[in-house]
Order: structure tokens, then sequence, then C-alpha cells
């Protein structure tokens, strides 16, 4: 089965490669491939931007429906004062 390359710098890029390597270009063609695949098989799969947000909102509702366990502002948790400074 043959692969038609039909860009100029592709080309010349594989070219200098199986020149450097002292191998075939196809042999340096599949080698790239075959890296640049298992990269993409490592990769968590890709999400569409609807179930992003829905999965985010979906966290967000859960937090909050938690109880609160602590009424307290929260500079008064931090412990700040009513100066911005810690006491």
């Amino acid at each position: 089965m043959a692969l038609n390359i039909k860009n100029r710098e592709t080309e010349q890029l594989a070219r200098e490669l199986a020149r450097r390597r002292k191998q075939g270009i196809t042999e340096v063609v599949t080698e790239a491939l075959r890296k640049e695949v298992e990269r993409e098989r490592r990769k968590p799969p890709r999400q569409d931007a609807e179930d992003f947000f829905r999965r985010v909102r979906d966290i967000a509702d859960h937090f909050n429906r938690l109880p609160v366990l602590d009424g307290r502002p929260d500079d008064e948790i931090l412990g700040y004062n009513d100066r911005g400074h810690f006491d």
C-alpha cells in the first residue's frame, strides 16, 4: 500500500531524518508515527465541551449539597482581624 506525500516540507523532513539516522524513509516515518500513536494512546480521551461543563456542574452541585460544618465567615476561619491582618 502506498502513501503519497504531497507536502514538500514533510517530504524534506522525512528525507533529512532518514539521512541523519541512516535509515530508509519508510523506517523513519513508521518509527515517528508509532511514537506519536503511542503518545496519543496514553492521553485521556477528549471530551466535548458540553460533557466537560456538565461534569463540572455535577461536581459543584455535589459540594453545594454538603452540610456546612463551620458557619463562621471565611476571614474568621483564616484568622484575619478587622484590618485584614493576622492577630
